[in-house]
């Protein structure tokens, strides 16, 4: 990708952001093992958590004392090791510094001692915006599909998931939850009238494939619950799912 393309992206995705779940580390590449931020000869490991063209967010665990020796000793500058591997990069691997400012954070889980650091780009390699752009182009292709396929309601039954290697439950809460149909912007689902309906309208679904050892999440919310002809004790929930690259790339 030359330097021109590489410059007009940067300005259309300026906005979009890649949060880092199961699927989109997949995607990329991103090896986790072994990311840190150096600042001078001090090495901090983390995990990103959010990546731009223009900054990222990763988690670090450290006590609030530590913490915030590092914000004032940070200053202006430090360094984030990042390490890539997929079929796209020539000889499928590499490793690189980005110079970045550090410009924020807030605790992630406090009983962890974990912080959400805001990290602003100062120099990035071109291999970080190509495989980014790559990512916010195919996920473009993935909206117009979303929408496209909520219009025309297409529906997969239990049948059709399993020759999609999707399995015939969704999983919320860690709760297993069989699936009525789905499509890539709506769920229904059977619950438990008694027990089942959830405090919190905004909920995680996880959808496993078939070989995986843990399922795929993607958000939505409640709409509403349906009666079952003739089974009194049970409800259909029908959720709304938001867009989600995975669901989309895995149904179409």
């Amino acid at each position: 990708m030359d330097n021109y393309l590489i410059e007009k992206y940067k300005i259309e995705f300026q906005d979009k952001k890649i949060k880092i779940d199961k699927y989109m580390k997949k995607k990329l590449g991103l090896q986790l093992k072994n990311t840190f931020i150096k600042i001078d000869q001090l090495y901090i490991y983390c995990v990103p958590f959010e990546l731009s063209l223009s900054g990222c967010k990763v988690i670090i665990v450290m006590k609030e004392d530590e913490f915030r020796i590092f914000k004032e000793d940070n200053g202006q500058k430090s360094r984030l090791y990042l390490k890539f591997e997929n079929d796209s990069i020539s000889d499928r691997k590499v490793s690189f510094f980005i110079w970045a400012a550090f410009s924020g954070a807030e605790p992630y889980n406090e009983s962890l001692n974990m912080w959400l650091v805001k990290l602003d780009y100062i120099s990035v390699p071109l291999i970080y915006n190509e495989s980014l752009i790559k990512i916010f182009l195919k996920n473009e292709k993935y909206e117009l599909s979303y929408k496209e396929n909520s219009e025309n309601e297409k529906y997969y039954g239990r049948e059709a998931l399993k020759n999609k290697n999707i399995q015939e439950y969704a999983v919320i809460n860690q709760k297993k939850y069989l699936v009525v149909k789905l499509s890539v912007g709506r769920l229904y689902m059977i619950t438990e009238k008694s027990t089942d309906h959830f405090a919190d309208n905004n909920i995680s679904v996880g959808f496993m494939q078939t070989g995986e050892s843990s399922p795929l999440y993607v958000t939505g919310e409640i709409i509403k619950y349906h009666n079952i002809k003739g089974i009194s004790e049970k409800l259909i929930a029908e959720i709304k799912l938001y867009f989600s690259p995975y669901l989309v790339e895995i149904l179409d």
